[in-house]
């Protein structure tokens, strides 16, 4: 055995576990080892968030221009985040609350039909972007339950007579979790708002939330089981 295989076969454990078919469990496998490193471990080169923010919007164009190349070799429908770039108050707060500067100031995604053509779009992003992390949101989902593909690239900067790499995020989603994400986020929106109001959350704005957090899992956890009915329930050549 390769000193990689145990981690390829938890991997591939994992994977099927949570409803892949093997053959798409074999491509997450893959991607998982090329890129071990972890999204959440990474700091940008720059450590000042003021020229960081300014880094983002300063390479907003040349990623937004790489996404849609991307979106033309996988046949999906790619966006950059709303605004382009994170909202300055938003950046900051993230920052204050993590102790770091979010590798998501400059996020885009591809949105894809298919878990067949969102894992094929996962190959040819490795070509077209400096991947430095990546983390299978299909096999390791989020508390929420929504799942997709988060890629961290590196992007080049010179200016100042100075190069540095600036982190960005690009997902790739299957265009139901994409639908079902956008509905959803208002559930994240109302607990900023309920926050904002006091700071802290009295007894009726817990079991609110409480219900709504149960009402995003649910309904995650229904789509994803459809999912797997309709696309995945035989595997499929890679």
């Amino acid at each position: 055995m390769t000193p990689s295989s145990p981690r390829l076969q938890n991997h591939l454990t994992r994977a099927l576990e949570e409803g892949l078919s093997s053959a798409l469990a074999q491509k997450s496998a893959h991607l998982a080892l090329e890129h071990p490193v972890f999204p959440g471990s990474l700091s940008h080169d720059l450590r000042d968030f003021v020229q960081v923010y300014a880094q983002a919007r300063r390479l907003r164009a040349g990623f937004e221009a790489d996404l849609l190349l991307l979106e033309s070799l996988c046949g999906g429908k790619s966006s950059l985040r709303p605004g382009g770039v994170k909202s300055l108050e938003r950046s900051l707060t993230k920052a204050e609350q993590r102790g770091i500067i979010p590798t998501d100031l400059l996020a885009g995604k591809v949105v894809m039909n298919s878990m067949q053509d969102v894992y094929h779009c996962a190959g040819l992003l490795e070509g077209q972007f400096s991947v430095v992390a990546f983390l299978d949101r299909f096999v390791s989902p989020m508390k929420s339950g929504y799942r997709d593909l988060q890629f961290i690239v590196a992007l080049e900067d010179e200016y100042g007579g100075q190069r540095s790499y600036h982190l960005a995020e690009v997902k790739i989603v299957h265009e139901d979790f994409d639908v079902l994400d956008r509905h959803e986020h208002r559930i994240y929106e109302i607990n900023r708002e309920l926050a904002g109001e006091s700071g802290s959350f009295g007894r009726i704005e817990t079991m609110f939330l409480d219900e709504l957090r149960t009402l995003s899992q649910t309904l995650y956890g229904k789509l994803w089981t459809h999912i797997q009915s309709s696309e995945l329930s035989e595997d499929t050549p890679s």
